[in-house]
């Protein structure tokens, strides 16, 4: 199988393709820990990984390796299964916070997860590393996420269309990173959708968009709430 046998665990060695590894494994319970201290440090890609893995609960046992070069729906959900999900709580980490590659995509990571959770909070733990640039629908239609607002979206993304759109629950923003550059961000649709579910009757919009933001689109389109604060733009690094 190309596993390597430790403890009594399986780990996963990091010079090897795991897209579609387990796609559609309705029973895995628990994920396979990367083999950090594998010495082949070729890009390893991990598009739709665990799709549809829907009894994979707790996944805070997954360290992403610093070699990872793709991240597309890792974890993502197909609208067929997802109502069967038993409640996803738990985020994975990263190994390092810069990454070897410097174009990774993460579009889809985790769209469709966090279906039956409430009040979910994305951890401050969790940060997506220099060197990941596609947010493209990440968290999309994550209906149990309640706070991102440890979230610090880099300022190397480039792509944060769709990233929260629908996440019915949403009531916490995340930040930005602040710069007087950086490269330019689409953000079509980032926010659309979302709180609508939420108990809350307003909602504050408590975020600073930074300059190299080049798009925004229906950012905040399909809002169904009072909104109590509105978003401000960071002018003072407006050329």
């Amino acid at each position: 199988t190309g596993f390597i046998e430790q403890d009594h665990e399986l780990l996963l060695p990091l010079n090897a393709n795991y897209n579609y590894a387990f796609n559609n494994c309705f029973s895995f319970e628990k994920a396979l820990p990367f083999n950090l201290t594998d010495n082949y440090h070729y890009y390893t890609s991990c598009v739709e990984m665990y799709k549809n893995c829907i009894s994979l609960v707790d996944i805070s046992n997954i360290i992403i390796p610093k070699s990872v070069s793709n991240l597309s729906y890792m974890f993502w959900y197909d609208s067929n299964y997802c109502n069967q999900d038993k409640g996803r709580m738990t985020f994975p980490t990263f190994e390092s916070d810069t990454l070897i590659a410097n174009n990774v995509n993460a579009e889809g990571m985790f769209y469709r997860n966090f279906k039956k959770c409430n009040n979910i909070s994305i951890p401050e733990s969790f940060q997506f590393p220099k060197g990941v640039t596609n947010l493209a629908s990440t968290f999309r239609e994550c209906d149990g996420i309640r706070d991102a607002s440890n979230l610090v979206i880099k300022s190397c993304v480039t792509n944060c269309t769709n990233t929260f759109r629908n996440c019915i629950k949403l009531q916490f923003l995340p930040k930005f990173e602040i710069t007087v550059g950086g490269i330019s961000c689409g953000c079509d649709y980032m926010f659309s959708g979302i709180s609508n579910q939420s108990p809350e009757t307003s909602i504050n919009l408590d975020i600073i968009i930074p300059r190299r933001v080049s798009n925004c689109m229906y950012m905040f389109s399909d809002i169904d709430k009072n909104i109590d604060k509105m978003p401000i733009f960071d002018i003072d690094n407006y050329a």
